[in-house]
């Protein structure tokens, strides 16, 4: 259908017929391919056809007798006609169809035109599109070792190129690029590669085997002794401030307080439970919650502080089992010792140095010795004198649990 020396094209390759006047070869009698104008006779050629019929015929045109190559121009005028023209595709099993300023180069190009493999002994042809998979399984393909140049098949490549003599591999002493069939010898004499001493287990790289034999393997085993009595006298300076804290938390206990320093607590053991600017709603499942993680005997600091302070403003002590009691009204409280607690679900949270509190949404009660939580859903809303939190983000709500030992 279409011929090696690209004389013109088949109409049956025409995808939507019929063609236009004036698009076909006078010489090859096929669609136009590669036209060109003749101006001495104004007649449309395809390019290979005239040149082809000049030679032929001592270099006559084929309608007016005279030729030169001179006088044939690009035929521009029936551009824009054979450019409305599509075309299948001349290679067996392929379906697609293109314009004709598109068909030469998909017919280059097309994954369907028939080649043949590329390997000396192998005259297979097949699709284009098919011959990778083939190459994957041609008997006569050879492939070169990156390493050592010489050609292998194509099955015993991969074993080869993995354990060739020359691969390179680097030495993980000194990091320089050893070709591997020499690498073992230079493991045994690389001068940083990481050896161990057999009296203290020290680690080491082996251009300081000696100087470590000699002097460092004694200080090793001072420093060793040094660390363990360095952490010895770390966990007794932690059992010695766990003690001072103990004791302070048995005088706290039931006690309201002003003034202490949180990063004492912090650092001697007690766990930070709760977190929170003033703004953000406490809720009673939050203070329940509580209760369930910890045990109910150890001790729980209620506090309010200002953000980037360590000193608490007011705090509370008690026992975790008897500060989340609920209570149930705006003025009951629980009386522990010379803290009065309440924490009455959906409504507020906290505690005071006396009876008297009246639990608007929060204790509303004049004194600088409360401290009070709204439950309700939103912020807020005391410490001490310092009241109408709600919106606060410079105030925060603390609690702390003590070591699991108190």
């Amino acid at each position: 259908m279409v011929d090696n020396n690209k004389m013109g094209i088949d109409p049956v390759l025409v995808a939507n017929p019929p063609l236009p006047q004036g698009t076909l070869c006078p010489i090859c009698g096929l669609l136009l391919r590669a036209p060109v104008l003749c101006e001495n006779c104004d007649v449309l050629f395809c390019t290979a056809c005239v040149e082809a019929y000049a030679k032929d015929h001592n270099g006559a045109c084929k309608m007016c007798d005279v030729f030169n190559k001179k006088d044939l121009k690009p035929a521009s005028s029936i551009v824009k006609i054979l450019g409305g023209i599509k075309l299948k595709c001349v290679h067996k099993n392929c379906t697609e169809v293109t314009g004709y300023l598109e068909w030469e180069v998909h017919i280059t190009k097309c994954e369907c035109r028939v080649v043949t493999c590329k390997y000396i002994g192998c005259a297979k042809q097949f699709m284009k599109k098919e011959e990778a998979e083939h190459w994957k399984i041609c008997e006569y393909r050879t492939e070169g070792c990156p390493h050592c140049k010489k050609l292998f098949p194509h099955n015993e490549i991969a074993g080869h190129s993995e354990k060739c003599d020359m691969k390179p591999m680097e030495c993980r002493g000194c990091k320089e690029e050893i070709q591997l069939g020499k690498l073992a010898t230079h493991i045994k004499t690389c001068g940083k590669i990481i050896v161990s001493c057999q009296r203290c287990d020290a680690q080491f790289v082996r251009e300081k085997q000696k100087e470590h034999d000699c002097v460092a393997c004694l200080k090793e085993e001072i420093k060793v002794l040094k660390n363990e009595a360095r952490r010895q006298n770390q966990i007794l300076e932690r059992l010695e401030g766990r003690t001072v804290i103990m004791a302070q938390c048995y005088h706290f206990n039931n006690t309201i307080q002003e003034g202490l320093d949180a990063e004492t607590f912090i650092n001697s053991g007690w766990t930070v439970a709760y977190d929170e600017y003033y703004s953000h709603p406490t809720t009673n499942e939050e203070l329940d919650s509580i209760v369930s993680k910890y045990n109910k005997k150890r001790i729980v600091c209620i506090a309010g502080k200002k953000k980037e302070c360590n000193l608490i403003k007011l705090a509370a002590f008690g026992t975790i089992g008897k500060v989340f009691v609920h209570t149930n009204s705006t003025t009951n409280t629980r009386n522990i010792g010379e803290v009065f607690w309440y924490f009455y679900p959906g409504n507020s949270f906290g505690f005071s140095n006396e009876s008297n509190v009246f639990l608007n949404c929060a204790d509303t009660t004049e004194g600088n010795k409360r401290l009070s939580w709204h439950l309700k859903g939103t912020g807020g809303y005391r410490v001490g004198d310092t009241i109408k939190l709600n919106d606060n983000k410079e105030w925060k709500k603390i609690i702390l649990i003590s070591p699991e030992f108190m």
